[in-house]
């Protein structure tokens, strides 16, 4: 796994040449100049930062290897044109922003695909089958952080605290379902005929529409009359 790298702590070495120019008298235009390339370079570094704290909660999280080699470059490159007192030149500081902001928009993808790889594995594997099982309280309780963990697992715009919210949830709802007892078989034979098609009352018996109520499923069925 890379090392972390704190790619904002880097920029300061610029900031000294900033007030080193700000104390000579011909030297006020140049500081402004490199004040404002340096402002929007620290800016794009701000969102790659961000970026990699995501990718790493990602990483730590899960089983999923991120490459962030890309992370360091166009810094670097800037850095390299700023040794010996060198200020770098306008092209030079353009040059690497958009390094910087290409190396965020890779590492968001690759962090996307891996979460979004992972999680959809995770949901999965939950035995949401005997979500019927599970008293009213809990039922509700877990059809809530079934919502939330679906909608995560999905999201474009993942935070860390995102990562490790999914995480925690993730577990609370397992182990409730681990202790929850199998559905039974007639419950599920009812389920398999209702899942992806169009079924009309006549295709119920009595029997079957009363086990959808005494296992407070009954909510989920909608029933709607055809119209002529």
């Amino acid at each position: 796994m890379t090392q972390p790298i704190s790619v904002l702590d880097k920029a300061n070495t610029l900031r000294g040449e900033v007030r080193r120019l700000e104390l000579g008298q011909q030297g006020e235009q140049q500081a402004q100049r490199v004040r404002q390339r340096l402002q929007a370079v620290r800016t794009s570094l701000g969102q790659l930062d961000n970026q990699l704290r995501v990718a790493r909660a990602v990483m730590k999280e899960t089983d999923r290897e991120i490459d962030l080699s890309s992370a360091p470059a166009g810094l670097n490159d800037l850095a390299r044109r700023a040794e010996g007192g060198a200020l770098p030149s306008d092209s030079a500081f353009n040059a690497a922003k958009q390094k910087i902001e290409k190396a965020t928009a890779s590492i968001r993808e690759a962090t996307h695909e891996a979460w979004h790889a992972w999680a959809t594995e995770q949901l999965d594997a939950l035995p949401t089958h005997r979500l019927p099982m599970l008293k009213q309280t809990e039922l509700t309780q877990a059809r809530e952080r079934l919502t939330e963990l679906r909608k995560i697992g999905s999201s474009t715009s993942l935070t860390a605290s995102d990562v490790g919210i999914f995480t925690n949830k993730f577990q609370q709802l397992s182990d409730d379902l681990q202790q929850a007892s199998d559905v039974p078989t007639e419950l599920l034979s009812v389920l398999d005929r209702l899942t992806g098609r169009t079924l009309t009352l006549k295709d119920l018996a009595d029997e079957e529409i009363h086990l959808l109520r005494r296992f407070s499923i009954d909510h989920e069925i909608e029933v709607r009359r055809k119209t002529s």
